[in-house]
């Protein structure tokens, strides 16, 4: 007898969301992403290995400048998405937000998203 797909989709929704969760975590409840330099340190660097040319102005001049309510957006965000995909409410509105979360300019976590383990952005 097979696992019906149902279930199999369930089971890769409450995985992601759980990854989701993790990964916010330390962004939500310690303050070195949000407060601490955490975001600017990884937009900088991002900035010097080497940004998309079209996102080099819009990083300078606009996220930089902003950097701890975006943080605060960025680490907030990433748990309502994780907390969504686990108790199953708002699921097709937080697919929508899987494209913004992985064409993101900066990877601070430990593991880079969408499967990319080249370790480049």
């Amino acid at each position: 007898m097979g696992i019906s797909s149902a279930r199999s989709l369930a089971t890769l929704r409450i995985s992601i969301g759980i990854l989701f969760l993790i990964f916010a975590e330390y962004k939500v409840f310690g303050t070195n992403f949000t407060r601490g330099g955490g975001f600017q340190y990884w937009i900088n660097r991002f900035l010097e290995d080497g940004a998309y040319p079209f996102m080099v102005p819009v990083l300078r001049n606009f996220v930089l400048p902003h950097a701890t309510p975006i943080a605060l957006l960025v680490a907030y965000g990433e748990l309502a998405i994780g907390a969504a995909l686990v108790l199953g409410r708002f699921v097709r509105a937080v697919w929508f937000t899987w494209p913004a979360y992985c064409s993101r300019p900066t990877i601070p976590d430990p593991m880079p998203p969408c499967g990319n383990t080249s370790g480049l952005p």
